[in-house]
């Protein structure tokens, strides 16, 4: 192509390199750090809620159905005439990681356009838990972690919890006995 770009001096760019590598550096650094201590909550969540309630409840504790702590939000069934090249992102089940995670990175396109009152109740915001509702990977849980306009697709939940239960919640869905029972559910 014969576009022209300009070219700071070969000094120039290896400093800037040198920067932009720092900086990826420290992300990539901090997104360890991150999955580190998301382990570490969850495994002290295991330790202190969930085998406990094993040996019996302690005093004062209730059990409740997670439709009574959190609202939970099948996806909207788009069709595939709705989904376009860029746009807004929609979260689908190959969007949910194993690692508790949602890869934003690989995701399908809807029109700004589309987006009207009726499907406000399926916009995501940073942090929404989300799970797989069907198939070989139903229970698969994960949460948004950009602040980036997203929508939920079919076949995918967003539990959102009732005010104050948000930490019992996701801590709960996290863990890997929970998955299991969400799939088991699905089947």
């Amino acid at each position: 192509v014969s576009m022209e770009i300009i070219l700071p001096d070969i000094p120039t760019q290896t400093r800037i390199t040198s920067v932009l590598s720092a900086y990826d550096d420290l992300i990539e650094n901090n997104e360890k750090r991150i999955r580190a201590l998301e382990e570490m909550a969850q495994l002290l969540y295991t330790e202190w809620f969930v085998k406990p309630v094993k040996k019996g409840l302690p005093k004062g504790w209730e059990i409740k159905k997670l439709k009574d702590v959190a609202n939970i939000i099948s996806g909207y069934a788009f069709k595939s005439s709705d989904f376009i090249e860029t746009g807004i992102p929609v979260i689908k089940i190959k969007n949910i990681t194993s690692k508790n995670t949602v890869d934003t990175n690989n995701t399908d396109f809807v029109s700004p356009a589309i987006i009207t009152d009726r499907l406000s109740k399926y916009i995501l915001k940073v942090a929404d838990i989300v799970v797989a509702m069907t198939g070989a990977t139903a229970g698969k849980v994960g949460r948004i972690s950009t602040n980036q306009t997203m929508l939920l697709n079919q076949r995918v939940a967003k539990i959102d919890p009732n005010s104050g239960y948000y930490s019992f919640v996701w801590g709960r869905i996290a863990t890997e006995e929970a998955k299991n029972e969400l799939y088991r559910l699905a089947g």
